[in-house]
């Protein structure tokens, strides 16, 4: 099986497309400039692709014309950036949008998409409906469920669902994958503690909330430990009352994220933080109440098809590797991949990348032909496997 290859006039598209998309980031639910670049795109390089726009927000959906009723396929790729300020000034395409930058490589995952519609429009995959989805607020894990109840994706309703992120301190082009949970499953949780406050210098005349957030903290770090590579804690948030040295804290406010490798086991990981947080509190006569926010459901990669990600990287001489662990970062294309064959997989973004959300991160260009022919030879694996 002969692999395709992007031409050098495509190569420069999706590398100038990347770097519009970097330069001009929106975040999460805030997407209509990076939809619209897209859509002009898709409108002025893809003909034989209708557009979607307005799926689960600015989400856009691109689906082939042929409206085979065969195999359909969607491929999928982030629209949002993050909140963080872009560090790398000195490039040309550095973000123009104060605040707001694309250090996750979204742009770079929606070029790679576009790269495997080229491909598409000049060697089409006849057997399949092939879909593009560039889908809204994955760093919230909000948009899947969004683009699940919009109707033209209802009534698509894909058989198979691909996605992959590039992943640094990794070689370049380096394809990591694995079977069943791919990514762990992950939520945020708020802990709302109310007390009252007193003087400072009457401490004990008030109900600090201090005590219950240092022997909670104390208890589930050392829980942790118990098993760190698949159940992860972290504090990322606290407010203890206000900066006022002649009052001590009545309230405080804790967030924290709560990851495991299955949706099963999250939700008694966030059971068991509950009860604990509020037999603590009581004994503190502390209120407490929880809020739960960005839950992101478990990755789970079907068998068959971890088979053909990994049979497209040896077919393009890629280095790949089993991971052994699911990653410890969550991915919203969870949602998609429920009830789904399918899988995501990790592309190698550099050995001296920076971290991602890492303000001088920067998804490199020279990844971008990788990504695109692994789609496509992915793409011709699941067309020709038996079902």
């Amino acid at each position: 099986m002969e692999s395709m290859n992007l031409k050098e006039n495509e190569l420069q598209e999706i590398t100038q497309l990347r770097h519009r998309l970097h330069q001009h980031p929106n975040r999460s639910h805030e997407e209509k400039e990076t939809a619209e670049i897209i859509s002009t795109w898709a409108e002025n390089h893809l003909p034989s692709f209708d557009i979607h726009t307005g799926i689960g927000g600015a989400g856009v959906l691109l689906i082939q014309k042929n409206k085979t009723n065969k195999k359909r396929i969607v491929f999928r790729a982030e629209l949002d950036a993050l909140p963080i300020e872009e560090a790398n000034s000195e490039l040309s395409y550095a973000s123009e949008n104060p605040g707001t930058s694309h250090k996750c490589g979204h742009d770079g995952h929606m070029a790679m998409i576009c790269g495997l519609g080229l491909l598409i429009e000049r060697e089409p995959l006849k057997e399949a409906c092939i879909a593009l989805l560039f889908q809204p607020a994955e760093e919230t894990g909000e948009g899947a469920r969004l683009v699940l109840k919009n109707e033209t994706f209802e009534e698509f309703n894909p058989d198979y669902v691909f996605a992959l992120h590039n992943l640094p301190e990794h070689p370049k082009s380096e394809i990591m994958v694995k079977k069943g949970s791919m990514c762990m499953a992950s939520t945020g949780i708020w802990l709302r503690l109310r007390g009252a406050s007193s003087h400072a210098a009457e401490p004990y005349a008030g109900t600090s909330p201090l005590p219950v957030i240092n022997q909670y903290l104390d208890i589930w770090q050392f829980e942790r430990t118990l098993n760190k590579q698949l159940e992860v804690s972290t504090l990322v948030h606290l407010q203890l009352g206000e900066p006022a040295f002649g009052t001590t804290p009545g309230w405080a406010n804790a967030a924290l994220t709560i990851r495991a490798e299955t949706d099963h086991r999250l939700q008694e990981l966030v059971h068991e933080l509950k009860q604990k947080c509020k037999a603590i509190a009581k004994v503190h006569g502390v209120h407490i109440e929880f809020e739960t926010t960005e839950d992101f459901a478990a990755v789970h990669n079907t068998d068959k098809e971890v088979d053909n990600i990994i049979e497209a990287a040896k077919a393009l001489n890629l280095q790949y590797s089993i991971m052994e662990s699911p990653t410890r970062w969550s991915e919203d294309v969870g949602e998609l991949l429920k009830n789904r064959k399918g899988g995501l997989f990790c592309l190698g973004s550099g050995t001296d990348t920076p971290v991602l959300h890492h303000p001088t991160y920067n998804f490199p260009d020279d990844i971008l032909s990788t990504g695109v022919k692994m789609f496509y030879e992915i793409a011709k694996r699941t067309i020709n496997q038996s079902s």
